[in-house]
């Protein structure tokens, strides 16, 4: 769709529908709802084109305010005209009224206008608010007025389509292919509507595989069986298409053979399939690929040539690994892999070819968990200095280290400062790391990496700032190394800072290096810093689909680190691209069906569920939460009228992914940063630890709980209380640090629950807040001790800025609870109890008493720790600066042994500005901050006291 309404006689967009034969009325049955047609139709008189063109002038040029005043003109001559209405809701909504534009364009929704200029500008509306039942109840009335009417016909199904709902885009296709017999596209168009209601059944199974592992007459069960109908129906429909000569295009084509997949049909079907549609299937290279990507997805090769066919594919694509990865698997079955590859002729580029041969002989070696290393020597003499060679190796590398760790060590390589022997340098470290020859608590491995690492620099020197860089391998190398070592107990907190130097030092040198920021980013979250982490992210230039596959990087450590305005706004940031998944998908699903992309669509609806179903996206919803509870303004104590928050907490709820729900997407990327490592269990890993589906279970269960008391909702407290105790109930929770914060929202709820009737519930009220108190004594305990245990170097600032955040988080939600729920507010008991909730008003008053001793103790920590930042910072400052002066920027070797000098000036890059004094202003800010929030915390407090005390006078 473009981007200004379509016009009469103007020239059709590319997705416009071919005419259509107009067919015998049949009414169409579809599962969205729509005005009763009306038994009369009122003659509606239109503006003349001339006069209604001026309008699409003004359109087309954006000149809505103008476009508006001359629709207006226009209806006062003539009021009934439908097309005039739905330009002005155009131009309305262009606005920014889309309130407005939506109230005027359902007006003419409701008089069921047929025409079809009128439906597609009204689509120019209802599309981009989000109205896509209202839009296919809209198509829905007009097709049934006009049921020959084939080009309404399409547009129906399209309007049908944007819902994806394959239910109802199947139960159309059905209608639209018995009413237009001879139209091809709407049985394809059944099709894969079947396909895509079957995927989206598939998923609602999760775990369960078959019939006989569900529970006999559950709904798993009931759902499992209509997708074993669907996938019989799909494949008796695909097989009548294939015999009755249906199948003319490469797209058809390939959806059958998707039907066939998702069947689990035997390879000589498939195969079978391919060979009776060579007319269809006319390129070469599509055939092969077709037909190795049947060898791939089936392990049963019974009757089939299958080595007739990998060997046709690997002529077909002698460079391609997918191709010889196949080789080798049908190959290695037969046990005929060894005399193959022996008299294997490279075909193509002969340099390339014998890559995927020597590469073959280790896949094959490792499909008998056995090693080649002559073939890595192999690959090594032709391929050694090329940066894609590590990648080659590195999974054999991996799966058996102590079969190719003599060739590795039989390696030979003195580091020269040319590129190619640079190139070769770096491998050879990344190799001797990968099969653990470079032991990480070595000096001599950091101080023979630090003199590569000048080498590379020296060559380095005359690069551009964008290009790569030679050095970079090297460097972050050594940076891995020495955190290894420091978790081996060398150089202890000394670790990070020289890791953090070096790598500073490389982020200056090559700015473009993702890795050294990502690397960054972790280690300053680690030390508890914030803001140099976001200056790095936000460098990296993130864009689209990458907020969901590294935005863990910064999302998951935000608020746990009290940065909650930031975390609110980076939540929303993130949410973004699933934002815009929802509102792209519906156009790229029509685009698919109106150009036979069929094999494009199931693709599409998987990635939408994808992106929706993203463990990045319920990490996102459950951040924002955290941080706008616990920044959101208070409601008015004396008016007590709803507020944003309020109705924040109550809206949340309906985003936030129900508890039991563990089916989750899982897009993040926790490979991204390079580890050049077999041993990964054994060695530092990036990033730090991340949300996961705990996580999100414990901030729905404490959203449901905090909506619960808001609306006096007790039966949805009920089911709260449940889902905190069954979370409770974790192998985990009891390190979680927002433990605590569980108990005290499952106490006050224990509170809420209490009946209104009888006195002697006094002494079960005063238990659950004395338990309450307990809970947020112990977090604030924790947060003391944690101070304690950690008051040598600088460390110790972070892990005070994670324990106080708890602390002062988990007093939040018991303050909001208290504050917002009428059964237990103060100023409501203690003056006017109600029916008979006097008994409550003298525990709730200890309990807020207690409840503000328990904030007043988190400010002191505050206030505590922001003072030991301020009065340590300049000795902890002098004392990292020596240390990461002696290992990046003044020199390039590890204390303890003579520096290794530059050979140029130009080959030190310096520190970044205001670095490492930052982390400290980052620190004190931190503090600083907290005290603030503990002080609106307690004025709330005081607010409902002063407000009791008024009430009482």
């Amino acid at each position: 769709m473009g981007k200004n309404p379509p016009r009469r006689g103007g020239k059709k967009p590319a997705s416009a529908p071919p005419k259509i034969a107009a067919a015998t009325p049949v009414t169409a049955t579809v599962t969205v709802t729509a005005p009763t047609p009306a038994t009369t139709k009122k003659v509606i008189k239109e503006a003349p084109d001339r006069q209604v063109n001026a309008i699409y002038e003004l359109l087309d040029s954006w000149e809505n305010s103008a476009a508006i005043a001359s629709a207006n003109k226009l209806l006062k001559k003539y009021p009934d005209s439908h097309l005039l209405k739905a330009l002005r809701a155009i131009a309305t909504f262009r606005l920014g009224n889309g309130d407005d534009a939506y109230k005027l364009a359902m007006q003419v929704v409701a008089e069921q206008p047929e025409d079809l200029m009128v439906l597609q500008s009204l689509m120019f509306v209802l599309k981009p608010l989000g109205k896509l039942e209202e839009l296919a109840a809209m198509y829905r009335v007009a097709y049934q007025a006009n049921p020959g009417n084939g080009e309404l016909a399409h547009h129906y199904f399209m309007a049908v389509a944007r819902t994806l709902n394959g239910e109802s885009m199947a139960n159309l296709a059905v209608t639209l292919k018995r009413a237009f017999k001879g139209v091809a596209k709407f049985k394809y168009w059944h099709l894969c509507a079947l396909f895509m209601q079957w995927q989206a059944l598939s998923r609602s199974l999760l775990s369960s595989s078959s019939l006989s592992s569900l529970t006999e007459g559950s709904e798993e069960e009931e759902t499992a069986r209509e997708c074993a109908t669907l996938l019989d129906l799909m494949v008796s429909l695909a097989r009548r298409l294939d015999e009755q000569g249906e199948l003319r295009s490469l797209e058809e084509a390939m959806l059958v053979l998707e039907i066939l997949k998702a069947a689990r049909a035997s390879a000589a079907d498939r195969l079978g399939f391919i060979e009776r549609h060579l007319a269809v299937i006319k390129g070469a290279e599509d055939r092969a690929r077709m037909r190795l990507e049947v060898i791939a997805d089936v392990d049963d090769l019974e009757g089939v040539d299958a080595a007739s066919i990998v060997q046709d594919a690997v002529a077909t694509f002698p460079e391609a690994w997918f191709a010889w990865e196949q080789l080798v698997k049908v190959h290695a079955k037969s046990g005929t892999i060894e005399t193959y590859l022996d008299g294997y002729k490279p075909q193509g580029s002969e340099h390339a070819s014998s890559r995927m041969l020597h590469l073959a002989r280790m896949l094959s070696a490792q499909t008998r968990d056995s090693a080649d290393p002559d073939a890595l020597l192999a690959v090594w003499a032709s391929f050694g200095h090329k940066p894609v060679f590590f990648t080659d190796v590195a999974p054999y590398l991996a799966a058996n280290p102590d079969g190719y760790r003599d060739a590795v060590a039989s390696i030979v390589h003195e580091t020269q400062c040319t590129p190619k022997s640079v190139a070769r340098g770096i491998n050879v470290r990344k190799m001797r790391r990968s099969v653990g020859l470079d032991v990480s608590t070595d000096r001599d491995v950091w101080n023979a990496l630090a003199e590569e690492l000048a080498t590379g620099r020296e060559i380095d020197e005359d690069l551009l700032p964008t290009e790569a860089r030679h050095a970079d391998d090297f460097l972050q190398l050594l940076v891995l190394h020495l955190l290894d070592a420091g978790r081996a107990g060398m150089l202890q907190e000394d670790a990070a800072w020289h890791a953090i130097g070096l790598l500073e030092t490389g982020v200056t040198a090559s700015p473009s290096n993702p890795q050294f920021k990502l690397m960054l980013i972790c280690l300053y979250l680690d030390l508890g810093c914030t803001a140099r982490p976001w200056e790095l992210y936000k460098s990296l230039e993130i864009k689209s689909l990458q907020y969901d596959t590294l935005g863990h990087f910064i999302l998951d450590h935000q608020c746990d680190l009290g940065e909650y305005s930031a975390s609110g706004s980076f939540s929303q940031l993130v949410q973004s691209i699933h934002a815009a998944n929802g509102r792209e998908t519906p156009d790229m699903i029509v685009e698919a069906f109106a150009r036979g992309s069929y094999s494009k669509l199931p693709e599409f609806e998987r990635f939408h569920h994808r992106l929706y179903a993203s463990q990045t996206r319920a990490v996102a919803l459950a951040e924002q939460w955290r941080a706008e509870i616990m920044t959101g303004n208070m409601p008015d104590t004396e008016s007590r009228r709803p507020t944003p928050v309020v109705e924040l907490v109550r809206a949340r709820l309906a985003v936030i992914p129900a508890p039991e729900w563990t089916a989750r997407s899982e897009n993040r990327d926790f490979r991204v940063v390079k580890m050049f490592s077999a041993a990964t269990g054994d060695g530092v890993v990036f990033p730090i630890a991340s949300k996961h589906t705990a996580d999100v279970r414990l901030v729905a269960a404490l959203c449901r709980a905090v909506t619960s008391a808001l609306k006096m909702d007790m039966a949805e407290g009920v089911a709260a209380l449940a889902d905190l105790d069954a979370w409770l109930a974790l192998p985990d929770a009891d390190a979680h640090p927002l433990r605590d914060a569980a108990i005290v929202v499952s106490k006050l709820l224990q509170v809420l629950a209490l009946t209104a009737s009888a006195d002697d519930q006094a002494p079960a009220a005063i238990a659950y807040f004395d338990q309450v108190i307990s809970a947020l004594d112990a977090s604030v305990n924790r947060a003391t001790a944690t101070a304690k245990s950690t008051d040598s170097g600088c460390r110790h600032h972070g892990a005070r800025r994670r324990a106080i955040a708890a602390a002062l988080e988990t007093a939040n939600l018991a303050v909001m609870i208290s504050h917002f729920h009428p059964h237990i507010r103060a100023h409501t008991c203690a003056v006017h109890p109600r029916d008979g909730l006097a008994w409550l008003a003298d525990p709730f008053v200890r309990f807020t008493t207690q409840l503000d001793m328990v904030l007043a103790r988190i400010g002191a920590l505050a206030c505590d720790a922001e003072v030991a930042v301020m009065t340590g910072r300049e000795s902890e400052m002098e004392r990292v600066t020596t240390v990461i002066q002696g290992s990046s920027w003044a020199a390039f070797a590890v204390p303890g042994d003579s520096p290794i000098e530059p050979t140029t000036p130009a080959a030190t890059p310096l520190p970044p500005s205001g670095f490492p004094g930052a982390m400290w202003d980052d620190w004190e800010a931190a503090f600083k901050q907290f005290a603030v929030l503990v002080d609106g915390k307690r004025e709330i407090l005081r607010d409902m006291a002063t407000q009791a005390g008024q009430s009482s006078e």
